[in-house]
């Protein structure tokens, strides 16, 4: 989480959070404009319960910088599951104790795209419900389940209203805070135009449009998600984190 006088900006995992912290770091500390770059206690899966990290949510931002404007990033869900996938974040951190994992995924942790899906659709979403206590049906996606912990100041009446309402934005929208969505897939321009009403004029943005990319999760990230579904797992996906298609399209660009 980073905090300006402007705004704060959630860094939403696997987005381009981490190239838009650093290059709005950057940006705001060249100007001598003041910028705090916050690491918190991890409260939205209890595999990571209590360890450091840069990824807070609104429920930890600050009380003194509650009514600041709030941005953060949204990538289109297909893509992002790649991205988890090739990080491999869940070689280091296991969604279960392997054992129980090995149990139903043989040969993990080569795992082929789609056993990765299976095993986050079985182990990784109730790891978020969990977090918050909820033990009810789980009907998301873990797209939305995340979206739901970092973007909501009250998780457990969000995830009961998906269950008890139905998987539509609509169902959880009362419950979700106020947030300005950057695209993932123009993130350098939406930064630039984010910044520019905030003050920054061409010359001092100048830099975001030739900074190198940071912690990219496989080969390019300009490699197409597309191959990684056929028309089943394509069709599974969709209705799991329908959500976030049906309220985002325009920011997502999904087909």
């Amino acid at each position: 989480m980073i905090i300006t006088d402007d705004f704060v900006m959630i860094n939403y995992p696997k987005t381009g959070s981490t190239f838009a912290r650093d290059i709005i770091f950057s940006i705001y500390a060249r100007s001598g404009r003041k910028i705090v770059d916050l690491s918190l206690p991890v409260i939205t899966n209890t595999t990571e319960i209590g360890n450091k990290s840069q990824h807070g949510t609104v429920e930890q931002i600050p009380v003194e910088h509650r009514h600041k404007k709030i941005v953060s990033i949204l990538r289109n869900p297909f893509d992002r599951y790649v991205s988890l996938y090739a990080f491999k974040w869940w070689h280091k951190i296991p969604p279960a104790p392997i054992n129980i994992i090995k149990s139903k995924f043989k040969s993990f942790p080569n795992l082929s795209f789609s056993e990765y899906i299976q095993m986050t659709m079985e182990y990784s979403r109730s790891n978020v419900l969990k977090a918050y206590n909820y033990l009810g049906p789980v009907v998301s996606g873990l797209d939305t389940l995340q979206h739901i912990a970092y973007y909501s100041r009250n998780p457990f009446a969000a995830f009961e209203a998906l269950s008890t309402n139905g998987n539509t934005y609509s169902s959880i929208e009362p419950y979700m805070e106020n947030v300005t969505f950057l695209s993932q897939q123009r993130l350098r321009k939406d930064i630039c135009n984010y910044l520019n009403h905030c003050g920054f004029d061409d010359e001092q943005l100048e830099p975001i449009m030739s900074a190198p990319e940071l912690n990219v999760s496989r080969s390019s990230e300009l490699e197409s998600w597309e191959k990684y579904y056929d028309s089943k797992l394509y069709d599974e996906v969709a209705i799991l984190e329908q959500p976030l298609l049906e309220k985002f399209n325009y920011i997502l660009g999904v087909k």
